[in-house]
């Protein structure tokens, strides 16, 4: 008598695993072949292995698995696994990134170390080779001053310079002996600025300047002239009182060196802790004495246009302060100017010898309206 099977149960195909299962059943046998490769590590060991403490375990347990991860990774500059980005032996700079191997990443670009040579190659073809610097150029003393930038013969002025900063994190007494590389030939003027109190009678020797020519080394006195800017800016105008100080800027603006009165102005970011009120009040006594005695004004408006508010208040307060002390046509000179055209063009309305500087901001990829104020100008 023949048995009754049920028909669904013959040859009925076993239902696949989901992706939940294959997961789970991916992390037990990895699981159960990590417990394996122990037995086998604990196995062979050796007597002074087998009495460590919890502590040394854990930490020889903790190794093993960093180990297998590293095994596992891909290191996404050569493509290859066992290594990670900073230990590619593609990389030249210490494991920042730079590797002549090709990126990974989406669409495979080029390493930034490759970008920034073809860059540099492109630069250099627009302007003609003039200004090509290897990194072999930049090693030694000699190669940096042999550069055609300081052989040129057109005569330049080195404008606003720290000099005392310099002179004070060097540790020298002239100018020559503080800068690293020799001062160009073609240096004619430098123009340092006086902004304390304590450095409004200072004059800073430049030194002997060597010829760089003569083979025997001897010094030529070829020394350059320095003129100074001077006034109290703001970030110190509360170290004394004006009545105290008054004097002192009176001498020091006679001297036949100081070709100008600055930087003077208002700072009312967060750089400078000093009161509005007192800046206002040193900004306005030193334009009155900077008019009596017909020295140009140099003048320092911060903050910068991404703050708003503060900028257009500072300079609401310069432009007040200067067309009640000044005459229209007085020689002024908006230092770093990082405003709009809108405001310049006001200010230059109302002065007509107005002259304006920029900082190196205006070399910065989101300062486009700085460049479109120097472009209009």
């Amino acid at each position: 008598m023949a048995s009754i099977v049920n028909d669904d149960d013959v040859g009925s195909p076993k239902a696949s695993p989901t992706r939940k299962e294959k997961k789970k059943n991916r992390r037990k046998k990895d699981k159960q072949k990590n417990i394996k490769d122990d037995e086998v590590d604990s196995n062979n060991s050796s007597s002074k292995n087998k009495k460590l403490t919890f502590k040394e375990k854990q930490e020889l347990r903790q190794k093993k698995q960093k180990d297998r991860r590293q095994a596992k990774q891909r290191c996404y500059l050569c493509g290859e696994a066992g290594h990670t980005r900073k230990q590619c032996p593609g990389i030249e700079d210490g494991g920042r990134g730079e590797s002549r191997y090709r990126a990974k990443g989406k669409g495979s670009k080029m390493s930034s170390f490759n970008k920034k040579k073809n860059r540099g190659e492109k630069k250099n073809k627009k302007r003609g080779g003039s200004f090509d610097i290897d990194e072999s150029d930049m090693s030694r003393e000699e190669d940096l001053y042999s550069l055609k930038i300081f052989q040129s013969k057109i005569p330049y002025i080195d404008a606003c310079t720290n000099i005392s900063g310099l002179l004070n994190r060097r540790s020298k007494k002239t100018i020559v002996e503080a800068c690293k590389t020799k001062l160009p030939t073609n240096l004619s003027i430098i123009v340092s600025s006086l902004n304390k109190v304590s450095e409004l009678q200072k004059t800073y020797p430049v030194g002997v300047i060597s010829s760089g020519d003569n083979e025997n080394n001897n010094e030529a006195a070829c020394v350059k002239k320095v003129f100074y800017t001077s006034g109290i800016h703001p970030y110190y105008a509360d170290e004394f009182q004006f009545e105290h100080i008054r004097e002192s800027l009176i001498d020091s603006f006679k001297r036949s060196d100081v070709i100008a009165v600055g930087p003077v102005g208002l700072d009312y970011s967060t750089r400078c802790s000093v009161e509005p009120s007192t800046q206002k009040e040193i900004f306005t006594e030193q334009v009155k004495i900077a008019v009596e005695m017909g020295k140009p004004l140099i003048v320092h408006v911060r903050p910068e246009l991404r703050y708003e508010e503060g900028h257009k208040r500072a300079l609401k307060d310069v432009a007040t302060i200067l067309s009640m002390e000044c005459p229209t046509d007085y020689k002024i000179c908006l230092n770093a100017y990082a405003g709009t055209n809108d405001t310049l063009v006001k200010l230059m309305k109302l002065f007509t010898n107005l002259y304006v500087s920029f900082s190196s901001i205006i070399t910065f990829s989101k300062a486009k309206h700085i460049r479109e104020v120097a472009f209009d100008m």
